[in-house]
């Protein structure tokens, strides 16, 4: 038991520090019609795996401009946890970053970028 708590131990020392994960889809859009879904938290809600359907006892804020950099969303719930997702920066042509927190967990970066394609916009 004690080698395997030492083995563990050292793997640890040797895993990166960050990790990556991606996932894409293609849209039949342009960007422009796009962006309104992504740089305004409150519809997240629309097509995020945190919604109050999922979720019944989860509290929502909102809180800065309605979307773009600065605009947050706060939630708190016994199932959902809490946490925070700010919109850090907004580009019609690139797409949108953020910060996104969890009570007790240094915060993660992510962001949905926009590549165009012959069939409209992947969003990735």
């Amino acid at each position: 038991m004690a080698a395997l708590v030492i083995l563990t131990g050292v793997v640890g020392f040797f895993l990166p520090s960050s990790w990556r994960a991606e996932q894409s889809i293609e849209i039949a859009a342009e960007p422009a019609h796009i962006l309104p879904l992504l740089e305004s938290p409150k519809r997240w809600q629309e097509w995020s795996a945190w919604t109050s359907e999922r979720y019944p006892g989860m509290k929502s804020t909102f809180a800065g401009p309605e979307g773009g950099p600065g605009a947050r969303w706060e939630w708190t719930g016994e199932d959902s946890g809490s946490g925070a997702l700010e919109i850090t920066r907004s580009d019609p042509s690139a797409g949108v970053e953020y910060r996104l927190t969890f009570e007790g967990h240094s915060p993660a970066l992510g962001g949905l970028r926009f590549e165009p394609t012959s069939g409209g916009t992947r969003v990735a």
